[in-house]
């Protein structure tokens, strides 16, 4: 099962968000990995939880969102765990 820890670690292998503070980087992959497993939860709750701020939540998923193909494993995608469809679009 995926977790967020996972996603920061490969985050982290491959210099995505480097340079964010451990908080923003939480955050962010709390939100990613809530929404890649269809449990969306909001910004503003994740934000309550972890202390960072809505906006800084958004722009890590924005980073963690560009480079998807490289945080999330394909074992989870090919055992259903995960779904990239469950990704809402982040801009660069």
């Amino acid at each position: 099962m995926p977790r967020a820890v996972d996603i920061i670690v490969a985050a982290r292998q491959h210099g995505i968000a480097d340079g964010r503070s451990p908080v923003s980087i939480a955050g962010g992959a709390i939100y990613f990995t809530c929404l890649l497993l269809g449990k969306p939860k909001s910004t503003r709750d994740i934000s309550a939880v972890a202390g960072a701020s809505e906006g800084t939540i958004k722009l890590v998923y924005r980073y963690y969102y560009l480079d998807r193909e490289k945080l999330v494993k394909e074992e989870w995608v090919k055992d259903g765990k995960a779904n990239l469809d469950n990704l809402p679009v982040a801009e660069k």
